[in-house]
């Protein structure tokens, strides 16, 4: 009801979300590309039941609740991101954009929080393909989604404009991830995924699978725990390592990562780096990571507006709690 708005009600509101976004996020990834609730060729019908009732929770009431948009992220993720590659005409792309400038990170986030509102760079994007079967599918994810939000604001105006205020405000989380996993680029080339993609060793489990990024882009459908295997391969397949970037996650949460980008601590990433070619030459992968951050196609910005981007990412960087 509006009276219990007050500021405790929205910090734990807000805190309750973020404590179930990371879980709920890696859920949804591992369900949209492995199906975790199909059952076992040769089950029962009643165990068939169960699994498509869990499944329909999941994606819908579960969803709602954690103020997802039913569909949104299986269709961009699937179907957009995962068939672009980090591309230019990936909607989530990073290449346009200066990995260690905070004005374009928020740049980046804004244009990801009106998408996930409205859908406006993917759509498009999905009729350009003619993907019209997406189309709809993501459109009836949405309907549900403002029929629900509708629904609140009869009882609780304020509550509904924090629901989508808070899906506006999920571009920056979208935009840790994309800098995270696809901050570091070679100009020379972009679409390559070993090129695009930074894998981060650490965990075996990877967060199932996640952050293993570039085995995961090479074979998506691929179940999240083989990743592991395939990244150690390609590492042991040559003396100096693996062909993509490689960053000890122990040491680079995303926060962390995105902390290092914004205050251009490029030798303190190269200290926990490796790449094929250079080995872990600290001096050499310093140089290499600033040239791969670099915005590709885009002109890099001069002037007053460089120095006052260069002092807001100190600021910001030195704040994210890593």
């Amino acid at each position: 009801l509006p009276s219990t708005v007050n500021y405790f009600v929205i910090a734990a509101w807000s805190a309750a979300l973020l404590l179930v976004l990371f879980p709920q996020d890696l859920i949804e990834h591992t369900h949209m590309h492995n199906r975790i609730f199909t059952p076992k060729i040769g089950s029962s019908d009643q165990v068939k039941r169960i699994f498509a009732v869990c499944q329909w929770l999941f994606e819908y009431p579960i969803t709602l609740l954690t103020i997802r948009m039913p569909e949104f992220y299986r269709i961009q993720h699937v179907y957009v991101h995962h068939v672009e590659g980090n591309g230019p005409d990936d909607t989530q792309s990073t290449m346009a954009y200066d990995r260690t400038s905070f004005l374009d990170f928020s740049r980046h986030a804004f244009i990801q929080g009106l998408d996930l509102l409205s859908g406006c760079l993917v759509i498009p994007y999905l009729r350009r393909k003619g993907k019209l079967r997406q189309i709809r599918e993501l459109q009836h994810g949405m309907a549900i989604f403002y029929a629900v939000v509708a629904a609140i604001a009869v009882l609780n105006p304020i509550a509904a404009g924090m629901i989508v205020l808070s899906r506006l405000v999920g571009g920056q989380i979208l935009s840790f991830f994309a800098f995270f996993q696809h901050g570091l680029i070679d100009p020379r080339d972009p679409m390559d995924v070993h090129s695009n993609t930074i894998d981060y060793h650490g965990h075996e489990h990877g967060h199932l699978g996640a952050d293993f990024h570039v085995e995961h882009h090479l074979k998506p459908a691929r179940h999240w725990s083989a990743y592991h295997g395939e990244a150690a391969r390609e590492t042991a397949a040559h003396e100096e390592g693996h062909r993509a970037m490689v960053v000890d996650k122990g040491f680079y949460s995303p926060l962390g990562m995105m902390r290092a980008l914004w205050t251009r601590d490029y030798a303190g990433v190269a200290e926990h780096a490796c790449i094929r070619g250079i080995g872990h030459n600290p001096a050499q992968l310093a140089e290499l990571i600033r040239a791969r951050t670099r915005p590709i196609g885009e002109t890099e910005r001069d002037g007053a507006m460089a120095t006052l981007d260069r002092w807001l990412g100190q600021i910001m960087g030195r704040a994210l709690p890593t």
